[in-house]
């Protein structure tokens, strides 16, 4: 008989947009979690050979040039329209579902860190192993605009995503982002051991 694997140690990363998800992946990556971005499987998924390329390009014809999908024309559409945004997670979402548990099935990693900025759970993982990263909508605008995001954009993707109590309560642990980078690192440190010893 095998020698059984052990279970993952998987933890979802979520919160809003411009929350401050992606600073937190780093200091967990800094910590010795392997950390996935779902939003870059979420690209892989449409490129060309992906698996969701197909689907979308039949469905939205008019954001392909040359066989490849113009991300940002198709954000356009969705981001305008509830009902265009529902028609591509339902095409997008199984195909990064796929895509995220082959990478943990595969992976020898001690502790997994999947960030993503949908709600949804695609790895069976309840509100026990979420982290939320969480901050104060001025302070999510501003840092948008830092990016050279337009208001309006901002405004959009926002009115498409949970509110902020919606984020808090989708998570067991919750890190406020504010102050400066190295309150934040104390926060992760004070979270780390919580995550290295839950198996």
């Amino acid at each position: 008989m095998g020698r059984m694997r052990k279970r993952r140690n998987v933890w979802l990363l979520t919160g809003g947009i411009g929350s401050g998800k992606s600073t937190v992946r780093s200091m967990l990556s800094k910590r010795g979690a392997l950390t996935i971005d779902a939003d870059q499987v979420g690209h892989q998924v449409l490129e060309p050979g992906g698996l969701a390329h197909d689907a979308v390009a039949a469905r939205w014809p008019e954001v392909v040039f040359d066989g490849i999908i113009d991300r940002k024309r198709l954000a356009d559409i969705v981001f305008s329209d509830g009902s265009e945004l529902h028609a591509l997670e339902a095409i997008s979402h199984p195909a990064i579902s796929a895509t995220l548990r082959k990478w943990v099935k595969d992976s020898d990693a001690e502790v997994i860190i999947v960030e993503m900025s949908v709600p949804r759970d695609f790895l069976g993982v309840g509100p026990s192993r979420t982290i939320v990263a969480d901050v104060d909508m001025p302070t999510r605008k501003k840092r948008l605009i830092d990016k050279g995001m337009a208001p309006d954009d901002i405004s959009r993707r926002m009115a498409a995503q949970p509110d902020r109590d919606g984020w808090v309560e989708r998570g067991g642990w919750v890190i406020c982002t504010d102050g400066t980078l190295e309150d934040v690192e104390q926060r992760v440190d004070r979270l780390w051991p919580q995550i290295e010893s839950l198996s």
